[in-house]
């Protein structure tokens, strides 16, 4: 078989098992602020779903093309975490930023709303502004 047919069906697969993935209406607030906050488009492809099967707080996957939160993190999460967790997973599938940035600032805050472990609300509040500042530089 040859690559380029492999990859058609390949292609053809992950829009088809698309076609069964329904955006969990929770998450339609969070995409259109990112939207805003971004500059950048969050992909009709691309849905967002509660998720008991991550291990994760969330996860970015590309075949099929969803975000899978937990749910059980996500009801224990406040409303500037949940915001900041949807950013974080919304820059993996629709910047590709694949890399986690585990630095950290002087007061202790992850310098990266891209840190592997998500910020407390107290950082989150703090930096905001920082951390949305740097969303998918290279794509608007």
């Amino acid at each position: 078989m040859s690559k380029g047919a492999l990859v058609y069906i390949i292609f053809l697969l992950v829009f088809k098992v698309s076609d069964f993935m329904v955006d969990d209406p929770t998450f339609k607030p969070y995409k259109e602020l990112f939207e805003r906050d971004s500059g950048v488009k969050v992909p009709e492809l691309l849905t967002i779903t509660f998720s008991s099967s991550t291990k994760f707080a969330g996860s970015c996957k590309f075949l099929p093309y969803v975000i899978q939160i937990n749910p059980r993190i996500w009801y224990n999460y406040d409303t500037i975490q949940r915001l900041g967790l949807v950013y974080h997973e919304l820059s993996h599938c629709t910047c590709f930023r694949l890399k986690h940035n585990d630095k950290l600032l002087e007061d202790g805050c992850q310098a990266s709303i891209m840190h592997s472990k998500l910020n407390n609300s107290k950082c989150l509040k703090k930096h905001w502004k920082k951390y949305i500042a740097e969303f998918c530089l290279d794509k608007r």
